[in-house]
């Protein structure tokens, strides 16, 4: 390698460091001078609002200022605690995850993703709101979620090592996934037997499902004769439909006064 290449080289590595020096130099000194300017505004963005959310943007917003004495507006970027503002919103049960940060514009978004109902539970005691990962949480006084209904001897709702609860969960899971059962179920009942019992949205017809085993054998079999049977005899024609049988469906008509 010649003189010149390497002098070359000396001064192409000394312009890299001074290079990467300013670099710094600059972040440092925008960090700095971004850390005295003031929030200017408060962004709150709250998923799924409009679909399955128990919190509305203004409803988070109350909850920050309410704990922070309305002081955020206008406070200096570098007294934000964010991970407190993060701590406060988890604390509400509604609230699955959250992300806080002030964005170039001096705006300071709060981001949050909220608990989905997958039912609504009722019993003698509580009204409460069960998601897919077994989560339980209150109603809200300010927004409802159109699920679906289970009702009845519930005592291990809140027992998340309860192989009931489990099975009423894989149970809503496969419904909630099938656009046909989604519009057709409004109402599951468990009785004391820990038999299940599905009411309809339209008609009489009480559905008997018997214990939660083979699902999705079941579903299938009602979706078939609703397709077949019902499409030719009407909604109305039954009282009882049985799909608790091993391969067949069993109906008592409408008619029948026994």
């Amino acid at each position: 390698m010649t003189l010149k290449r390497k002098i070359q080289l000396k001064w192409k590595g000394l312009l890299n460091l001074i290079g990467f020096f300013a670099l710094v130099a600059v972040v440092f000194a925008s960090y700095h001078r971004k850390s005295d300017e003031q929030v200017r505004a408060i962004v709150v963005t709250v998923d799924d609002y409009q679909d399955k959310s128990l919190l509305s943007p203004v409803d988070v917003k109350n909850i920050i200022l309410e704990n922070f004495e309305n002081t955020l507006l206008n406070r200096e970027i570098k007294k934000l605690d964010l991970n407190l503002i993060e701590a406060i919103l988890s604390e509400e049960e509604m609230v699955n995850q959250t992300e806080v940060y002030v964005d170039h514009k001096n705006q300071l978004h709060v981001e949050v993703w909220t608990k989905k109902p997958m039912f609504r539970v009722f019993t003698h005691e509580q009204s409460v709101y069960v998601d897919d990962l077994g989560n339980v949480f209150p109603t809200s006084p300010n927004h409802t979620v159109r699920v679906p209904i289970v009702s009845g001897h519930l005592d291990w709702i809140t027992d998340d090592e309860s192989d009931d609860k489990q099975s009423l969960i894989a149970l809503m899971d496969a419904m909630s996934k099938d656009d046909f059962l989604t519009a057709l179920v409004d109402q599951v009942h468990i009785h004391a037997s820990g038999e299940y019992e599905l009411v309809p949205k339209v008609g009489y017809a009480k559905i008997r499902f018997g214990e939660p085993t083979e699902v999705e054998e079941k579903f299938e079999k009602l979706k078939r004769f609703y397709a077949e049977t019902v499409k030719r005899t009407g909604l109305q024609a039954y009282k009882t439909i049985d799909v608790g049988y091993h391969g067949q469906v069993v109906c008592k008509l409408a008619s029948d006064k026994t």
